[in-house]
């Protein structure tokens, strides 16, 4: 086959126009390629439970080969590093081996290609849902039953370690574990420009400004302006571009960006209610940061200039679950042009034309058509109501049925208490038992009188006052398990056949319990509790018909055993809280 070279002097002999056409095919043919190279990436694979780079291990050796030609000539690019971890196994081990691989793969391509070195950006993608997904669809062996039952599996809002549980419990489990775990475990390098404004500040021949114009830095707010907003998925803290329409928010960031005019904005980060407190705030700060780190790698100058705040749970509707985990733009500080206007003293509303074919590797092109000063209304923010829990009002329906029972229902004790939340996880808590001196009707030989009063203080490692109320989750605080300590003191006196006792008593209680949720008010509690009880008490017995008590002896008695038993009916009150929005 003869050579390009021949090729062009043929060609030149027979014509010297085709001659120049045909070298401004070849070099558009190379540009084409090499802009083609630029959003390419190359994925390599891990074995199980590995988090070296093994370049032996299946197609790895062709992949690793590819990096050259993906940095070739790349100078001012930036690596990007994701990697993922199959589904299978605890999430938080995947997490840690995610991460593990991510640093190894940097520090492979940082030893084999020292020039990359500063400008790898590393992301843990966790575990590979998305890309499950994707081959579930294309798998042809698959029923459209079984098919629609898995992806309904994959894209819930469930905890992962759920969803696998629920993923492993299907007939073709084992069959897609066998076809496609293996390719689930890898890192994805790809090559994002390091700073596109730069770039295009550099290529373009237009011109942004305007003569007559002063530059100003006008203030923006997401609900003046509906800054973008990007959504992760369940306890997650990494951008998926194609969840909730993050590839539109993340393509309105970078068009933001490239305007060149934005000196400084604030982050917030945000997580839904469900799940363990700690670790939803631990996502909301993550979650900021993530989006912090996804503009700073590509516009470097914004590092000094990103403001990260942690608004941490959010309250909502389970049906709102999936919108309060984000991290958004709250704020942005902007340098528009303004025709001699005090800055302090104006808003502007800015239209502007976008590129709608740019993607995230490629510069959008950013005109802006007028600007349109207008004052400002000044209206008063409206403070935000929140529901906290007050106190409970409690009545313990065991003593009530029992007393009743044991009086052949002539007196129904009468049990009122409290209990009051204490941060999220405590409580104090009271009772107060009293039971009216009851005589049978015909006879003086029958009486049943109590009167018992206790403090206690009680643990929930489950409560949380972020928790909105469901049916299925529970109420805010004072619900689920509980461990409690207790002491309380009193008098009685009973009688049964013109004999009885009397006396005071003594106890204390530690003790285990369920608070079981009825309501948004209304739960029922049970529990029981052991400990020591001290009572003094005196013998006594009727003479007269029973109208005198003539004391027989005394003494007084020491137990250890049951000591609390409850069958609590509770109501739970709430006030609400202003709070002014931030």
């Amino acid at each position: 086959m003869r050579t390009l070279a021949h090729i062009l002097k043929s060609l030149a002999a027979a014509s010297p126009k085709l001659a120049v056409c045909g070298v401004m095919m070849v070099a558009l043919s190379v540009f084409s390629l090499r802009a083609q190279n630029h959003g390419a990436s190359v994925k390599v694979l891990f074995p199980f439970d590995n988090a070296s780079v093994n370049e032996n291990y299946l197609d790895n050796a062709s992949a690793l080969s590819e990096i050259a030609n993906l940095l070739d000539g790349e100078t001012n690019a930036s690596v990007v590093v994701t990697t993922y971890s199959s589904p299978e196994g605890n999430w938080y081990y995947n997490k840690d081996l995610s991460e593990r691989r991510a640093a190894s793969m940097k520090a492979w391509l940082e030893n084999k290609y020292p020039a990359v070195s500063g400008r790898i950006v590393l992301n843990t993608g966790i575990e590979a849902w998305d890309d499950l997904a994707a081959k579930v669809r294309e798998d042809a062996r698959l029923s459209d039953a079984s098919r629609n039952a898995i992806l309904e599996i994959i894209s819930g809002d469930e905890d992962p370690d759920v969803k696998e549980r629920k993923l492993s419990a299907q007939a073709q489990y084992k069959s897609l574990y066998a076809k496609y775990f293996r390719s689930l475990r890898f890192a994805s390098i790809s090559l994002r420009i390091a700073n596109s404004a730069e770039s295009d500040r550099l290529h373009t021949n237009s011109e942004i400004s305007e003569t007559g114009k002063t530059p100003a830095v006008v203030r923006k707010t997401a609900a003046e302006n509906g800054l973008p907003v990007v959504f992760y998925a369940v306890s997650e803290d990494f951008i998926r571009p194609s969840y909730m329409g993050n590839d539109a928010a993340m393509k309105e960031i970078i068009r933001l960006m490239k305007s060149g005019k934005v000196r400084s904005m604030v982050l917030e980060g945000t997580a839904s209610p469900e799940g363990n407190a700690k670790a939803n705030e631990r996502l909301a700060q993550s979650r900021a940061e993530n989006l912090k780190n996804y503009i700073v790698g590509m516009f470097p100058e914004m590092e000094k200039n990103i403001t990260v705040v942690n608004k941490g749970v959010v309250e909502g509707s389970e049906e709102e679950y999936a919108s309060l985990r984000c991290a958004r733009i709250a704020r942005m500080d902007v340098e528009e042009e303004i025709d001699n206007v005090q800055v302090d003293t104006v808003k502007v509303d800015t239209t502007v034309k976008v590129d709608t074919t740019a993607t995230v590797d490629t510069a959008a092109t950013v005109v802006v058509d007028t600007v349109k000063v207008v004052k400002p209304v000044e209206t008063p923010e409206e403070p935000q109501r929140i529901r906290k829990p007050l106190f409970a009002l409690t009545t313990n329906l065991l003593y009530e049925a029992g007393g009743a029972i044991a009086t052949g229902f002539h007196t129904v004790p009468l049990t009122v208490g409290y209990e009051i939340p204490i941060g999220r996880h405590f409580s104090i808590q009271s009772n107060y038992t009293v039971t009216t001196p009851w005589h049978a009707w015909n006879s003086n030989a029958e009486c049943a009188e109590l009167m018992h009063w206790d403090l206690g203080a009680r643990w929930y490692p489950g409560g949380s006052f972020k928790k909105p109320f469901t049916p299925k989750a529970g109420r805010r605080v004072l619900d689920g398990w509980y461990a409690s300590l207790s002491a309380g003191m009193g008098y009685y006196d009973f009688e049964h056949n013109g004999k009885g006792y009397q006396g005071e008593e003594a106890l204390a209680s530690v003790g285990l319990g369920y608070s079981l949720c009825l309501d948004d008010h209304w739960s029922l509690n049970f529990g029981l509790g052991v400990g020591p009880m001290y009572t003094r008490y005196r013998y006594y017995e009727g003479r007269s018909n029973n109208e005198h008590l003539m004391y027989r002896y005394g003494g007084t008695f020491t137990y250890f055993g049951l000591t609390d038993a409850k069958v609590t009916l509770t109501y739970l009150f709430y006030y609400n809280k202003k709070q002014n929005r931030k």
